[in-house]
């Protein structure tokens, strides 16, 4: 008793929570009501299906007695004796897989095989040319080279008379025409400049300014 009186007092004092409570009990009962009826065992009728006909399965070979399957199998057969009259209309030795089967080559053009090279050679390819050696003046080189060597030469005077022989004083030697000196000949003397030859180049060596 003094539960029940507790639970009262406690319904009074939260109303709010007391309907809410209230109603999904209720909507929880529904439910429960209509699952059990969904669970119980429906009643089935059953009928004997009169056989009309009895036509053999292509598959499984046994006797077809659905009177839609009897007609679709029917229909079948008569597509099937169709296609073979028709076959046969088109080629009579059609029964002979042999012949039926045979390769025609006259219904076939022979095309000849394309070669291709092992190694192609490709049509914008040139042949590359090597790049030309630049000629080398061994001549020019030679005069540059024995030019360096004359400034070795250090002409001092020269005296060019018309009743004497032309000398001069070149690295304080007194030289004519003809003689040598540090591999250059004298060829020539005249005021104020020597002409030297060497190994066929020919420089000529002037007096410094004012001497």
């Amino acid at each position: 008793m003094a539960l029940i009186e507790r639970f009262k007092r406690d319904i009074l004092k939260h109303r709010g929570r007391s309907a809410v409570l209230g109603t999904l009990f209720v909507i929880l009962v529904a439910l429960s009501i209509k699952a059990v009826f969904e669970v119980q065992i429906r009643p089935v009728n059953a009928s004997v299906v009169s056989t009309n006909a009895s036509v053999p399965n292509a598959k499984t070979g046994e006797p077809v007695t659905d009177s839609t399957t009897v007609a679709e199998a029917q229909e079948r057969m008569n597509q099937s004796s169709l296609l073979w009259q028709t076959l046969q209309h088109v080629s009579p030795n059609a029964m002979n897989p042999e012949t039926t089967f045979t390769f025609n080559a006259s219904l076939y053009t022979l095309v000849a095989p394309v070669e291709t090279p092992k190694n192609p050679t490709p049509v914008d390819a040139q042949p590359v040319k090597p790049a030309p050696t630049p000629a080398i003046d061994t001549e020019a080189i030679k005069a540059a080279r024995i030019r360096e060597q004359a400034r070795a030469l250090v002409l001092k005077t020269t005296a060019v008379a018309p009743d004497t022989k032309p000398m001069a004083i070149v690295n304080q030697q007194l030289l004519t025409v003809g003689q040598e000196i540090l591999g250059f000949e004298i060829t020539a003397i005249r005021a104020r400049e020597v002409e030297f030859n060497k190994d066929g180049i020919s420089v000529v060596v002037k007096m410094p300014d004012g001497q």
